[in-house]
């Protein structure tokens, strides 16, 4: 994994051990930093096994390598509380908000990172897959809290799709971490869901499209829009149950056929429960 944006002294450290299996870095002004994986936390030390503290110049220097020494030039992202890096790694965010007329504009002073490693996980959606796709396209949402993998799955269900060779598949990648590409498939990165819906479904013609992370009263607005021209939708969103999401499917014309709601135990693909279009579990 290409993590070239930390400063040296880190690189370094990380040389010394194996980041296989972590897909979160916890960097914390002056903290350690802490590595976390599936049952795995690992709370850094320098090369001698001394105590290692993260300074504000080593956070400095990383958001200097991610925006390539240009702030302004990133604050889109930087003003939604994150970044990006190569090969679909995201790196939230925290520091101090700068509002102009009850709007945030840019974020100073970052003193937290999230660093977000993602897992490629072949066949992880291999029985989602087989109830989306049974000869008929449904569409169907993946539903779990924030790290249960649901960015693992669609990644993989792009795969799936791309290598059934019967439909063209458009990616909307607004945080750009979906980094998967084959002949079948299309991706938009980095532009907002209002821009990706409205305009690349008419011009590209898709007729599954995959999208990440539902949030908002617009991103249902879109979902419905989209099924109601016909093409078939694949998402994700966040929820501990499926009564978190009833509410909205049912106000936005009950669009989806199915929903997976993911297990917790942290192994992408393991499945909770699955529902039908009406909440009923099946």
């Amino acid at each position: 994994m290409n993590l070239e944006f930390f400063p040296k002294r880190i690189i370094e450290i990380f040389n010394n051990i194996s980041l296989d299996k972590i897909f979160e870095i916890r960097v914390r002004v002056n903290y350690p930093i802490i590595l976390l994986g599936d049952n795995i936390r690992i709370v850094l030390k320098d090369l001698d096994g001394n105590k290692f503290t993260v300074t504000e110049n080593d956070i400095a220097d990383i958001i200097c390598n991610l925006t390539e020494n240009s702030l302004y030039a990133y604050n889109d992202k930087l003003k939604n509380g994150y970044l990006t890096w190569k090969n679909g790694v995201r790196i939230g965010l925290c520091g101090e908000c700068v509002e102009e007329n009850g709007r945030v504009i840019t974020i100073k002073n970052i003193s937290s990172l999230n660093v977000r490693i993602p897992r490629n996980i072949v066949g992880c959606s291999n029985y989602i897959y087989s109830k989306i796709n049974n000869g008929i396209i449904k569409n169907s949402l993946i539903i779990s809290p924030p790290g249960y993998g649901k960015t693992t799955i669609l990644k993989d269900l792009i795969r799936n799709f791309n290598n059934d060779n019967k439909y063209s598949i458009l990616v909307i990648d607004e945080r750009s971490e979906l980094d998967v590409f084959g002949i079948n498939v299309d991706v938009i990165k980095n532009g907002s869901k209002n821009y990706s819906f409205n305009n690349c479904i008419r011009s590209m013609r898709p007729d599954v499209v995959i999208t990440d992370e539902l949030v908002g009263e617009d991103d249902w607005k879109y979902i419905e829009t989209a099924c109601k021209t016909g093409v078939k939708v694949i998402a994700t969103c966040h929820g501990g149950c499926i009564e978190d999401v009833k509410n909205s499917c049912s106000k936005h014309g009950g669009v989806f056929d199915l929903y997976f709601l993911l297990n917790s135990n942290g192994v992408p693909g393991k499945l909770k429960h699955v529902y039908d279009k009406n909440f009923n579990r099946i």
